[in-house]
């Protein structure tokens, strides 16, 4: 652990220890070339020089990477004390703090709100030319910026890292939101992330965190029903769409869970809005750089309700006659006989006078 004031790489002031989990340590630091604050992360991944060049690759990876949701990383580096990663710095107090002060769960409408920003830069990392994995989404690893978006701290490694993934995050500070997959080394993918998410939700939408992966499968092994409690059980004003889209994403098995971060997203914006949401043509990763949260692809229409072009007719319609909106012409037949009839008699009474 560095001390408060220590300077690494003769450039970044340590000021004080910001939190640890399964691949290394956060501090917050003073970049004293340009005088303001940044998050150093010191990973705990070290030793032979091919880790090394994979610590580059991964580095130079994730600094490509541009979505409000996630810091920007500025620098990265090695020294004598290890391998570091530099990243914008969010003050505040994470979830996991916010959480624990307010003493019971936050409002639904807000938890789908974040929910929708998390899923859409997952949907952003997972879609990548290079897949990235979070691999530690959890309430400490989330905050909430000035104007109120939700960011995701302390990205992982990318997917197509040689490192084991038991040496990748297979046992975190996060242990109760990490899923089965990862604690036993045996691979992950997308989907390990859709059971951490899950996990924090459940977290967040209950006031209590979920049973752990292990525990749940050492129940299920004995034939013991799943320690894990229905999410309804704990808080009932929770909808029942809602937190049985919680109870599939915490399937131990990943099959059972959401296919992806899209997928998952259009379920919890029926359950926002009431409405289904069509699937949209996924743009490339690298132009999409803003969350879509308020904004929904236009509702598809049933086969029954498409209306096709009616084919040309091949003989002429008949005419309709139709009603002049001019007074009948007959009306100036019996006006001129009225006349005519009044001018004879006047002109026989003259001629009889």
């Amino acid at each position: 652990m560095l001390a408060p004031d220590t300077l690494i790489h003769n450039r970044y002031r340590i000021v004080r220890l910001m939190g640890e989990g399964g691949m290394g340590t956060v501090y917050e630091a003073i970049d004293e070339r340009l005088g303001y604050s940044v998050a150093l992360k010191q990973t705990l991944v070290g030793g032979p020089a091919p880790m090394e060049h994979t610590f580059e690759r991964e580095a130079q990876q994730l600094a490509r990477l541009r979505h409000p949701a996630l810091p920007v990383v500025s620098d990265f580096f090695t020294d004598e004390a290890g391998q570091f990663l530099v990243t914008s710095f969010v003050p505040g107090d994470d979830l996991a703090k916010q959480l624990a002060v307010r003493g019971k769960a936050f409002f639904l409408e807000q938890m789908l709100r974040w929910a929708d920003e998390l899923l859409d830069v997952l949907e952003y990392l997972h879609s990548r030319q290079t897949p990235v994995l979070h691999r530690d989404i959890k309430p400490q690893n989330l905050k909430v910026g000035k104007r109120g978006e939700l960011i995701l701290l302390d990205l992982g490694l990318v997917k197509d890292s040689p490192l084991p993934t038991s040496h990748a995050r297979g046992v975190s500070s996060g242990f109760g939101y990490t899923p089965l997959e990862q604690i036993q080394g045996e691979g992950t993918d997308p989907r390990s992330d859709l059971y951490a998410l899950a996990a924090t939700l459940y977290h967040l939408a209950t006031n209590h965190p979920p049973a752990d992966a292990l525990r749940r499968a050492s129940y299920l092994a004995r034939r013991q029903p799943d320690p894990l409690r229905p999410p309804r059980e704990i808080n009932p004003l929770l909808p029942f769409t809602f937190a049985n889209l919680l109870i599939a994403a915490l399937s131990l098995d990943p099959a059972g869970r959401p296919s992806s971060a899209q997928a998952m997203r259009f379920a919890m914006y029926e359950e926002r809005t009431g409405k289904a949401k069509a699937l949209p043509i996924l743009q490339p990763a690298v132009e999409r750089t803003m969350p879509i949260v308020e904004k929904a692809a236009a509702k598809p229409k049933r086969q029954s309700q498409l209306i096709t072009a009616l084919p040309e007719p091949t003989q002429p319609l008949p005419h309709v006659a139709t009603r002049s909106k001019n007074k009948p012409i007959w009306y100036l037949w019996m006006a001129g006989a009225t006349l005519a009839i009044i001018l004879f008699g006047g002109g026989a009474w003259w001629l009889a006078a």
